[in-house]
């Protein structure tokens, strides 16, 4: 899930680049701002500039241009630029420089203005020469909206008996901080709010854990997670409902299948599985002979000897 600075290449100019898609579940438009429309760039630039950051991209971007060939001024790479080269509407304050021979960066005093659309004029008559009518260069770049994802990775059982625990991460369609993060979810069972343990992996994967989720003695229960945007300014709210089986009660919580760096499917079960246990006839994937297990906990991870692709079963006895 990504968004980035997306460059224009050469061959590119025959159409302006319109909104991407950032990920599965996050999808922007552009929004048109202050009457603002999509600029289309005249292919005839391509002779002089060789790429641009254009389409969606970060608040926290900065822009670059990149020339077809050495810049004609004098420069030292790594040094603001005195003249004003770049102009942002909404204006929008920073510095240039060079980054190398045929690249100028402009870095933003702060982050730009989440899900705007920015009209950028760059002076292209005072870095190289070219005809009158292409001294300035003007293109678009759209901000990512805010958005984001609660994932839960699913219940596994803890080593202390009747305890289990809870995994998932949120992923964000831009960089967010992770104190703020924080305060999107809520973890509460019979009215008896959890802990939440947090690891923020990169700016926009937030994982969290829950430790110590109670099993009753009587009867199963629900783990309720909620999520709620305000605090980030997001209007994305939502609920999810866990069912916690009773003590005692030996069930199988969830199949998955998982494409890593390997591929598996995962198949977590209410209490821990003996590391000895023989599984072989136990748990089989339809039509696969040559299955391979791994016990980590509650957590069996089924292996094929080949590459799989398409649907397939698994069945547990």
């Amino acid at each position: 899930m990504s968004s980035a600075k997306i460059f224009a290449l050469r061959n590119s100019f025959a159409k302006a680049f319109l909104c991407l898609l950032m990920t599965s579940f996050f999808i922007n438009s552009c929004k048109q701002t202050n009457s603002q429309k999509w600029i289309d760039v005249d292919p005839a630039f391509a002779t002089y500039v060789e790429a641009y950051t254009t389409g969606i991209v970060s608040k926290t971007s900065s822009v670059r241009v990149q020339l077809a060939t050495d810049a004609s001024t004098t420069h030292t790479v790594g040094q603001p630029v005195t003249e004003k080269l770049f102009e942002f509407s909404p204006e929008v304050k920073g510095k240039a420089s060079w980054i190398d021979a045929r690249t100028i960066e402009f870095k933003p005093e702060k982050n730009l203005e989440t899900d705007r659309l920015y009209k950028v004029n760059f002076n292209l008559s005072k870095v190289t020469k070219v005809p009158s009518k292409y001294n300035e260069l003007a293109f678009n770049l759209q901000t990512v909206k805010p958005s984001f994802k609660v994932n839960i990775d699913g219940l596994r059982a803890e080593s202390v008996k009747n305890k289990m625990f809870l995994k998932g991460d949120i992923t964000t369609a831009d960089v967010e901080d992770g104190k703020e993060i924080e305060k999107v979810l809520t973890v509460i069972q019979n009215s008896k709010g959890y802990k939440i343990n947090w690891q923020h992996n990169s700016s926009k994967i937030h994982s969290y854990t829950v430790t110590g989720i109670e099993r009753s003695p009587s009867q199963a229960s629900s783990l309720k997670l909620l999520w709620n945007g305000k605090p980030m300014s997001i209007g994305i709210l939502g609920e999810q409902e866990i069912e916690i089986p009773k003590q005692g009660d030996f069930k199988v919580l969830s199949v998955t299948a998982e494409n890593e760096t390997q591929q598996y499917a995962s198949v977590k079960f209410s209490e821990p599985i003996a590391i000895g246990q023989d599984l072989t006839g136990l748990l089989t994937v339809s039509n696969e002979e040559d299955i391979s297990y791994s016990i980590n906990g509650s957590e069996v991870k089924l292996f094929s000897g080949k590459s799989l692709e398409g649907n397939y079963t698994v069945n547990i006895n």
